[in-house]
């Protein structure tokens, strides 16, 4: 197996996730993968949120996932 990885611009939120995709990565062959982060994801679909305190972000976390393990988050 082969990892490579591409260098790009910064993703901004809202922005084409396929346009982005296109412009960096002109042909994929057959039998690749191709692996975008979550992260990416999120900011194609405008899921993001401005910087909340501790709590606020708990809750988003706990709303946002599926699983959620309790941990002792300190900042």
């Amino acid at each position: 197996m082969k990892v490579k990885a591409v260098k790009t611009s910064i993703f901004q939120s809202k922005q084409n996730l396929i346009s982005f995709i296109e412009r960096y990565i002109s042909k994929i062959s057959d039998n690749t993968v191709l692996v975008v982060t979550s992260k990416i994801v999120a900011l194609s679909e405008g899921r993001v949120e401005e910087n909340v305190d501790e709590n606020s972000k708990l809750k988003i976390i706990k709303r946002e996932s599926e699983f959620f393990l309790e941990t002792n988050m300190r900042v």
